[in-house]
């Protein structure tokens, strides 16, 4: 029909990307995004949970998901980002 897509809603596709992320052997997602957006996938604030961002970033927009239960127990440390994001903070 017209005005249809077959592009699965955010949620729905996003399941799939972090299923996959997990099978490649990732134990965590990080993101810097909206702090009203991510939340409804399951992320968290990172620094909470000893994760900090190398860049000086919103503490609510520095967000994490683990794909396994408990994947940063007794972990904590910074994310280093490729060199490309240096001119996006």
């Amino acid at each position: 029909m017209e005005g249809e897509t077959n592009e699965s809603p955010p949620c729905l596709s996003f399941e799939g990307t972090a299923i996959s992320i997990g099978r490649l052997g990732y134990e965590i997602i990080v993101v810097l995004g909206h702090p009203n957006y991510y939340p409804r996938f399951g992320f968290v604030p990172a620094k909470p949970k000893g994760i900090k961002c190398e860049f000086r970033v919103p503490d609510e927009a520095w967000m994490l998901l683990e794909l396994r239960d408990r994947a940063l127990a007794g972990r904590q440390g910074t994310v280093r980002l490729q060199r490309e994001f240096e001119d996006a903070t």
